[in-house]
């Protein structure tokens, strides 16, 4: 610094941070000694960006996203979505203070990109990091054509079809008025009949299946409906005779 000068401004600091200033004089004959030793600390930081940005996909159509708010001042925070990382827009605005949101009406099976700004009564902070998730695979379709036979007074057998090929297991659940259901069995993949025993004869009996996978649920097959036989009675023997014809050997 020329002779005579008494200011200096210290340029390009952190912010929220404290430094330490000493001064002295130069002359061509060497040194003075220095001063006292000053500090002062630069204001606390503002315009910071949003850090840590996640995204976790929870179904075939959502996604939540979740940050960490580093500014004091923002007015908003500002959500952005890309389906390449490359071409992005804005698809909500979040309220301050708020470091989460909920990203839905998405297509199954598909990777979405994130990154996520604060916004201040002037400007914007810089982005955070971009976040990727791929939402889960499609529900499976649901079965079709769901069929309830009664063979005895305990059991009925339940039959469907199998209308996809990736679900994971069948639900199949059962009503005793058709209204108020439960679920009483888990079936395997490609796995389309289900016996139901230990039932109370001559009692009606509702049924309905689904599908399920790591996207959800499809929707209900039909309702299906059978009323087991009377108490001691079983479905009749069929027995083929001497004429190649049917006979049924029916219990008294």
């Amino acid at each position: 610094m020329g002779a005579g000068v008494t200011t200096y401004q210290s340029l390009l600091l952190t912010c929220n941070t404290p430094y330490y200033y000493r001064v002295r004089a130069s002359s061509t004959v060497g040194f003075s000694p220095y001063s006292n030793v000053a500090t002062a600390t630069t204001a606390v930081c503002t315009n910071l960006p949003p850090s840590g940005l996640s995204a976790t996909a929870v179904s075939g159509s959502r996604i939540n996203l979740s940050w960490a708010d580093n500014s004091a001042d923002e007015v908003s925070f500002k959500v952005e979505r890309s389906l390449n990382g490359v071409n992005w827009s804005q698809i909500a605005t979040v309220a301050a203070n708020g470091t989460s949101f909920a990203s839905t009406g998405l297509i199954c099976n598909t990777p979405y990109y994130y990154r996520v700004r604060a916004a201040f009564a002037v400007g914007y902070s810089a982005f955070s990091n971009i976040a990727t998730a791929t939402t889960l695979e499609c529900p499976p379709a649901a079965p079709s054509g769901l069929t309830a036979t009664a063979v005895s007074g305990t059991r009925i057998d339940l039959s469907w079809a199998d209308n996809s090929s990736n679900e994971t297991n069948f639900r199949v659940e059962r009503s005793l008025n058709g209204t108020t259901w439960a679920q009483i069995a888990t079936v395997n993949a490609n796995v389309t009949t289900f016996f139901n025993t230990n039932l109370t004869c001559n009692y009606p009996y509702y049924y309905r299946v689904r599908s399920y996978n790591s996207g959800g649920f499809s929707s209900y097959s039909n309702v299906a409906s059978a009323t087991t036989m009377g108490c001691g009675a079983s479905a009749p023997d069929a027995i083929l005779n001497e004429g190649n014809q049917l006979d049924f050997d029916i219990a008294p």
